[in-house]
């Protein structure tokens, strides 16, 4: 019987749809090849002769350009050609290229299949080598295309004179890798530094020219990082679970780094890559180095661990997933783990940089609380790690609201330690332990409450502050419009029901007003809640509310009372017949008197009777047209001639002419204790 052997084919189609390229790796196929041309170089061993890439952008001269300025045509890119005078596709590196998954060039991290990324983002491949082989040189030529045979048109015959040279063409992006593509040049040349950085720390890296004809601009990728890397800070060689890791961090000047990175690398390229200020938040911003000048960081970690682990494509890390509980969990190295181990690698590294971008952090912080954000001053006690661990920033606004989310944690772990206190009281367990975590609870509870309560006192003033400024002539030597006014206190074209209690400002005017049971802000009669009153009038007082028993008075009726609130342009002096406010405030009142809806049962809705008392308030400044229309309505004026009041016996309404002036003085010296206990100007 005749035993044979055979070897496996390859499916190049059935490859590239098993091939996994995502279009923000779009300059990938281009760094395959930038990489496979270095190894090409280094496999010449060309001694004195200096190897090279070239890489020359073709752009798409079919589409309009657009431009960061007038002068760089930034069309998108169609096409990349890549040149190297490497070794060449002699036979044993075209016989490694047309078998999938080649181990010709293991020791070097080749995983086999990187030219299959090319037919990913690109529709065709075309390759010319000249190379030496048995003594002669010849030139090999073929096209490299998503078909059946993949390998088109392939011829080869000697030459005469010629050294060697691999010209690869990439022709036809994609349109959604071309998308995602950098059109500029100097942003393309940072992209390989990124990517190929470790190559460029050692002196027999080849030259590496980017060229864009259109623009008539080249730029050697050497030069642009050897003129801002100013210094290698450090490179260290740690253990970690058995693994040997090598860490670079470098410092880059000018447009080479925009922000502190760390770089995850296989082989000696980036494969993942990570915002180091998500890692360390003190390292959110650029480093000063000791003239002053600015810098960022690249960190890039190394070792065999992560060149076995990097998938075919070499596009991401497989790092195993192990649970918390797994036996084997200390000696597996998760991603979670390694960045955890390097990031303290880094923080020793740059310890004299980042304490003092901490202590800048921390006394601003610290200043913006004491000053002005004391409602956090609890913080400092109870998150400290949280307020440490905060990005420096000398934003406040952006201070502010980071703050806030730490309060709202801080507020919901108080009332979590109250249900779990709870349930330990009738614990027989042990009471002076208890009663420990009792008394360090009930000290928060108050740091905490007395925090909300300065956030609340400072809202008053602010508030108040606010409302005497909307009070004075603005630009254009106008007082505001009454609307301006009348938002403060509570939002136009709203209810109660749709507004909450800490965005209504109603204290201003009365403390109680607050405790109603419905409110409608300038909504006509007809627009109100239905249940409350039923009137189909398109009367629109300014603020009508509605209270419920608790609210002003002590008797019987479904709505114990209702108030009005009536807003005039401040300083406004002509009032017509028509328009005399006190007589539009009766008539508000007689139009809820009047009662026309019905229940379910076709019964009268009661509501508001003519006996329910009414309070109204005309909030305006006391001009002399008011003070007339106050005395022809036999008001009297109040102690401090800054307001009258009156009462009408027929409707049960009292109301009360209160100046703005008034209004906000009055505000201010209820709340002067507060502002007082706070430091906060009464003013």
């Amino acid at each position: 019987m005749q035993v044979d052997n055979y070897s496996m084919g390859l499916d190049l189609i059935g490859r590239l749809n098993n091939t996994i390229l995502h279009t923000s790796k779009s300059l990938y196929p281009l760094f395959e090849c930038i990489i496979n041309s270095i190894h090409s170089i280094e496999d010449l061993k060309k001694g004195k002769e200096k190897g090279y890439v070239e890489i020359i952008i073709e752009r798409d001269e079919t589409q309009h350009i657009v431009s960061k300025d007038f002068y760089e045509d930034s069309r998108p890119i169609k096409s990349f050609t890549i040149i190297d005078n490497g070794i060449g596709f002699n036979e044993s590196n075209f016989q490694s290229f047309r078998t999938g998954d080649s181990r010709l060039k293991l020791q070097k991290g080749s995983k086999g299949i990187g030219r299959f990324v090319w037919l990913k983002a690109f529709k065709s491949v075309k390759i010319n080598s000249v190379f030496s082989e048995g003594g002669k040189i010849y030139e090999r030529d073929f096209d490299f295309k998503f078909s059946d045979a993949g390998i088109e048109n392939h011829t080869i015959a000697p030459i005469n004179d010629k050294s060697t040279k691999t010209i690869i063409n990439l022709i036809n992006f994609i349109p959604k890798y071309q998308k995602h593509c950098p059109k500029h040049i100097n942003d393309i040349a940072l992209k390989v530094i990124d990517h190929c950085l470790v190559y460029f720390l050692y002196d027999n890296c080849p030259t590496i020219i980017i060229k864009d004809p259109i623009n008539n601009t080249q730029i050697v990728v050497n030069d642009l990082f050897t003129e801002n890397k100013r210094d290698h800070i450090k490179e260290i060689e740690f253990e970690f679970k058995e693994e040997t890791f090598k860490l670079n961090i470098l410092e880059l000047y000018g447009n080479t780094g925009k922000s502190n990175k760390l770089h995850f690398c296989s082989n000696m390229r980036e494969v993942k890559n990570y915002n180091l200020s998500s890692l360390i938040p003190d390292l959110s911003k650029s480093l000063k180095d000791e003239n002053g000048i600015d810098f960022f960081i690249r960190a890039y970690v190394t070792g065999t661990y992560l060149d076995k682990i990097v998938n075919p494509e070499r596009t991401t890390l497989s790092f195993p997933e192990v649970e918390e509980r797994d036996p084997y969990r200390l000696q597996t190295i998760t991603e979670e783990d390694l960045k955890e181990k390097v990031v303290e690698e880094i923080q020793i590294a740059l310890s004299e940089y980042l304490l003092e971008i901490w202590e800048d952090k921390m006394e601003f912080v610290t200043d913006f609380i004491q000053n002005e954000a004391p409602q956090f001053r609890s913080l400092l006690k109870y998150k400290s790690n949280r307020i440490e661990n905060l990005k420096p920033t000398t934003n406040k606004r952006t201070l502010d609201l980071e703050l806030y989310k730490i309060m709202q944690d801080l507020e919901y772990e108080v009332k979590e330690q109250y249900f779990e206190l709870d349930e330990e009281l009738d614990s027989e367990d042990d009471r002076d332990e208890y009663q420990k975590r009792y008394d360090e609870y009930i000290e928060k509870v108050i740091d905490v409450g007395s925090a909300k309560l300065s956030q609340y006192i400072i809202h008053r003033k602010t508030i108040l502050d606010i409302l005497t400024k909307q009070l004075e002539l603005n630009e254009d030597g106008k007082y505001s419009l009454e609307n301006s006014i009348h938002q403060i206190i509570f939002p136009l074209k709203s209810t109660s029901d749709d507004i909450s209690y800490d965005k209504q400002n109603l204290w201003i005017i009365d403390e109680k007003l607050s405790y109603h049971k419905y409110l409608a802000s300038d909504l006509p009669f007809n627009q109100m809640n239905k249940d409350i009153i039923y009137n189909d009038s398109t009367d629109r007082p300014d603020v009508v509310i509605f209270n419920s028993p608790i609210a002003l008075v002590n008797n019987d009726p479904p709505y114990q009372s209702i108030v009005i609130l009536e807003f005039k342009r401040p300083m406004r002096k002509a009032f017509s017949e028509e328009k005399n406010p006190i007589e539009q405030i009766y008539g508000y009142i007689r139009k809820i008197h009047e009662r026309k809806g019905t229940d379910n049962k076709g019964r009268i809705i009661q509501g508001v009777t003519s006996s329910t008392p009414s309070y109204c308030y005309l909030v305006c400044d006391i001009t002399p047209k008011i003070a007339e229309i106050a005395e022809n309505s036999d008001f009297t004026a109040t102690p401090d001639n800054l307001g009258y009041f009156g009462f009408n016996k027929k409707l049960n309404a009292y109301i009360e002419i209160i100046s703005y002036h008034k209004m906000v003085n009055d505000a201010k010296q209820r709340n002067r204790i507060l502002f007082e206990k706070l430091n906060l100007p009464n003013t």
